[in-house]
Formats: structure tokens, C-alpha cells, sequence
């Protein structure tokens, strides 16, 4: 495990600053990563003086999701499942506070879960690309990436079907961000946008937050639990083994469907 911090966690006023700091893999997340950022959203949840949180990456790229090379040298260990385990995301997920998300570069598979589905207010780069790509290397559809009520079945599918990375500007028409800003400008959006919410009365944005994320999952309860059923078979197959594999050794995979 890397001495030097995975995941930066800083606070300026009442904005907690929360970056991921794997450039050189695209912030790919492994097992360091995502304990790390457990523990950052830990420290934003449980600090009363902090009332919005800024999250975003360092360097080119938000997050290119789960590091699949890590994966493919760990598969036997960790049978893939460390990718979706519950406990990594539960401080994001769970968050009862505010979270503005800056995205630059790729923002890819479980990038787009904690850069969009656990996030409140999603702003992008001209630069920013969006996809689930998961499918692509078979560790599984992305449940945790938006969903049908977020951007409707077609677009739904049309991602997850296909593995098609998008541009911002498409990513702003289908709904999945808010605004689109020059790459230099992102950063200091973002930070507007956070003092307009900490200028706010905390109890009412958390609030607020509590009753739309709650009614959003009315249509779907118990949607996490059918994705746990529905795609375990996917995650025990063989091809979960060989797509992983096919990227770290930079060939196609040789899907045998079991």
C-alpha cells in the first residue's frame, strides 16, 4: 500500500474539499482508495462545522471507476466483489449533508457512482466524458451508476448496453450535470456554488436533501438488493475473471458466457 495519501481531504470555512490523488492511474480506485475515502466522507459527516462538501480528482481525470488491472492481479482474493462492496460507499451514500461534484476528464463505471449517484450537484468540464463501461470487461452492469429515473430507460440503456463514453455536453442534455464550465473555470464553480449552499440554513439543504433522495427511491425500493441477486451470477462467472485479465494484458477478451 502507497505511503502517500489516495484521497485528500481539506476544509476552508465551513467547504470540505475531498479529492481523489491517484493521477497517475486516472484515480482508479483500489482497495487503498476506496478505504481512504470511506474515511474522508467519515470525517466531512461526522464534523458539525462543515455544511457542503466539494468532490473532485486531481489531475486530468475525476475517477476511470475501478482500477480492473488491481482487480485482474487481486481476482482470486477478492473475487471482484470488492468493487461493489456496500461498506466502501455507505460515508458517501449516506451522506445527510451536501456534496457538489467537479468533473474533469473521464468519469467512468463506478466514477459515475460516486461522482453522480451518490453526489448532489454535478457540474463538468468541456472536457469531461461520461460512460459505463463495466460491461466491456464483464465485472458486471452498473447498478450504482445513474438509473432509469435518473435519465430515463432509453439513456439507461443506451450506456450500459453499449459501454458508449459521452461528452459533457451530452451528459448536460440527458440530465446527468448541471452546468458545463471551461476546464479552468470548474473548480472555482464549484466553489460558488458551495458558499450559495453553506450560505444556506443547514438544517433546510439537509433537509431538502433527505426528502428528494428518499422520494427518488420510492419507484425503485429495494433496488440495491435486486442488483445484488440479479448480477451475482455475473460477478461468480468465468468471464468476470477473463475480462479483467483481458485488460491488464491489453487484448480483447474471449467471452465464454459462463
Amino acid at each position: 500500500m502507497s505511503e502517500e495519501k489516495t484521497v485528500l481531504f481539506e476544509t476552508k470555512g465551513r467547504i470540505a474539499f475531498i479529492t481523489f490523488n491517484r493521477p497517475e492511474k486516472m484515480n482508479a480506485m483500489n482497495l487503498q482508495v476506496f478505504g481512504e475515502l470511506k474515511e474522508a466522507f467519515e470525517k466531512y459527516n461526522d464534523d458539525n462545522d462543515l455544511w457542503c462538501c466539494v468532490f473532485s480528482g486531481k489531475g486530468d481525470n475525476f475517477c476511470t471507476g475501478g482500477d480492473i488491472k488491481w482487480l485482474s492481479d487481486h481476482q482470486q482474493e477478492t473475487g471482484g466483489k470488492v468493487l461493489y462492496e456496500d461498506d466502501y460507499y455507505s460515508a458517501l451514500r449516506n451522506s445527510p449533508k451536501p456534496i457538489i461534484s467537479a468533473i474533469q476528464g473521464y468519469c467512468l463505471g463506478a466514477g459515475m457512482s460516486v461522482g453522480l449517484k451518490y453526489s448532489d450537484i454535478h457540474i463538468a468540464s468541456e472536457c469531461a466524458k461520461f460512460g459505463c463501461t463495466e460491461s466491456r470487461w464483464s465485472i458486471a452492469p452498473p447498478y450504482r451508476a445513474p438509473t432509469s429515473w435518473d435519465i430515463g430507460l432509453a439513456n439507461t440503456l443506451y450506456m450500459g448496453l453499449t459501454g458508449v463514453v459521452i461528452s459533457g455536453e451530452q451528459a448536460l442534455r440527458m440530465g446527468l450535470v448541471s452546468e458545463v464550465v471551461p476546464r479552468e473555470k470548474l473548480l472555482e464553480r464549484a466553489i460558488e456554488l458551495a458558499d450559495m449552499v453553506v450560505a444556506n440554513a443547514p438544517i433546510d439543504t439537509r433537509a431538502h436533501k433527505e426528502y428528494y433522495r428518499k422520494f427518488m427511491e420510492l419507484p425503485g425500493g429495494g433496488g440495491d438488493e435486486l442488483a445484488q441477486t440479479v448480477f451475482k451470477k455475473v460477478w461468480d462467472s468465468e468471464d468476470a475473471v477473463e475480462g479483467p485479465l483481458a485488460f491488464a494484458e491489453k487484448r480483447k477478451p474471449v467471452w465464454k458466457n459462463r
